[in-house]
């Protein structure tokens, strides 16, 4: 009896340490997911352009 009551126990720390660990991926996912979206929304779908970029070339002054 005591095999099976200790059997269950470690069953059951299992189980909480598995569900503690499939919520930290899952927050771990949507931020990521989420900060992917804000990066695409915000910056031209991921192209690397900045919205200080002025150009190519040059420091940004217009008066070339």
């Amino acid at each position: 009896m005591a095999y099976s009551k200790t059997f269950l126990l470690v069953g059951l720390l299992f189980a909480v340490v598995f569900m503690m660990s499939f919520e930290v991926s899952a927050r771990e996912l949507a931020e990521t997911a989420q900060t992917q979206r804000s990066v695409e929304d915000g910056y031209g779908h991921g192209e690397g352009h900045s919205r200080y970029d002025k150009g190519h070339g040059g420091d940004g002054d217009s008066n070339h």
